[in-house]
């Protein structure tokens, strides 16, 4: 699967978000990430995989699941 960084809405189709690229605006645009998680996530680059979302403070497994689920996050 190519990674291909949006930056258009969440219905933004076969574009996804590559949480290791991704600018502070693309990533608010996740379910359960606003502006203050989407900095964090930046801070705590690099990621292995969507997994390691859960060293960010707020994301746990139930809001992870979420995340997942939207289908936004591009397989790392």
């Amino acid at each position: 699967m190519s990674v291909v960084e949006s930056t258009g809405s969440k219905s933004a189709g076969s574009e996804c978000v590559n949480i290791n690229k991704a600018t502070l605006k693309r990533l608010d645009e996740l379910p359960h990430i606003g502006p203050a998680r989407a900095e964090a996530v930046i801070n705590a680059r690099p990621y292995q995989g969507v997994e390691g979302l859960t060293r960010v403070s707020g994301i746990g497994p139930s809001r992870l699941e979420d995340i997942k689920a939207s289908g936004m996050v591009c397989s790392l």
